[in-house]
This record gives C-alpha cells, structure tokens and sequence, in this order.
C-alpha cells in the first residue's frame, strides 16, 4: 500500500468512527429521555400487569364457559404479547445493540494499522462500557429476563390462589 491509500483508509476509518459516536450519542441520550420520562409509569405498569395477569391466570382455571374462557384466554395472550413486544423486546434490542459496539469497533476495523486513530478508538471503546437499557424507577431492567420473571411470577401467585382457594382439591 502506498501512503495515500494508508491516508484514504485513515480517513474513512476516522469518518467510521465519528458515525459511530454520534450513533452511540444518539442511544445514550435517547435512553435517557425515556428512562427520564416514563420510568416511573414502566414501574406502576409492570405492578399493574402482573396483578391483573396473575388474577386473569388464576380465573382461567375457574371459567367453564367456553365462550368465556376464549375471551380470558386472548386477554391474558395479548397482554403478554404487549408485555414483551412493546416493553421488552426493544429494551433488549437497544442493549444488544449498544453492547455490539465494542465489539464492531474493536473487531471490524483495521484500528490497529493507523496509528492516529488509537485515541478515538480508545475513547470509543471506553464510552461503549456505559450500560444503555431501559428501566423502571431504576430498580427493574426492561428486558428479555424480566419479561420472563414476571412472567413465572404471575403464574406462581395464580397457582398460590388456586392453592388458597382450595381449587386444587
């Protein structure tokens, strides 16, 4: 390679990297504003839903009209779906691609044959570190593992319910 083919790939290496840390600006800061904005309606939601799920569980096992039971079972079925479609599943998309970052960065570029660019790689790899997920009041991620949480959490208070309630007999 001559030196300005070497200075052309340092110049899209540099190009590479500023896309990226306006990128990685963009998630952090979006985060922030919803984490900032709806974190403590995600904390109330979360309670809501798996006390009204949790009891919608439970009435399933107590329903014998089929007509009914139909409409419980949907009920219950689109609320796990919102749960995780709407809450969980872009919580871990928008993790998973945050966390890919360093990975891209560090592995998919030709860094460590430009000298000049070690101090954006550098700062780029050490803002990666900054966990990028959303949470409720801070004390529950939204993601895949709490989806799934709260979801073996319904079913063990409908069956503590079944329990109390003598159904199972």
């Amino acid at each position: 390679m001559d030196s300005k083919t070497i200075k052309m790939t340092a110049m899209n290496l540099k190009t590479k990297f500023r896309k990226c840390n306006g990128h990685h600006n963009f998630l952090l800061s979006f985060t922030t504003m919803v984490v900032n904005t709806f974190s403590m309606l995600m904390f109330i939601y979360m309670g809501v839903i798996v006390i009204i799920l949790c009891i919608e569980t439970y009435l399933l096992f107590c329903i014998d009209n089929l007509v009914d039971f139909m409409r419980l079972v949907t009920y219950t079925l689109l609320m796990y779906v919102e749960l995780f479609v709407c809450f969980c599943y872009p919580s871990q998309e928008l993790f998973d691609e945050a966390n890919q970052l360093s990975i891209s960065l560090y592995c998919n570029t030709n860094w460590y044959n430009h000298p000049s660019c070690y101090r954006n790689i550098l700062i780029l790899l050490g803002k990666s570190q900054r966990r990028v997920i959303f949470t409720a009041c801070g004390l529950l991620d939204l993601d895949l593992q709490t989806g799934m949480s709260a979801i073996q959490s319904m079913i063990s208070y409908s069956m503590f319910l079944r329990k109390v309630t003598g159904m199972d007999e």
